[in-house]
């Protein structure tokens, strides 16, 4: 498997993971429980922006030169 389509399902997990853990507090029953959610989605935010901007630029880096996005 080629390394660019590695990094864009790397890049489809890190979306994912992140909103799983951003929305806990939507299907949280506990308010402490959505309270943490909210906030580890607050702490994370940061990483997360600036690995999707790293994954990002290795996308755009591994891509083969004169083709485009499959």
């Amino acid at each position: 498997m080629p390394v660019n389509t590695l990094l864009r399902i790397a890049l489809l997990a890190w979306t994912m993971l992140f909103l799983a853990i951003a929305c806990a507090p939507v299907y949280s029953d506990s308010g402490f429980l959505a309270l943490i959610g909210f906030l580890t989605g607050w702490v994370l935010f940061v990483p997360w922006l600036v690995g999707t901007v790293v994954i990002g630029a290795l996308i755009w880096l591994t891509n083969p030169r004169g083709r485009g996005p499959r």
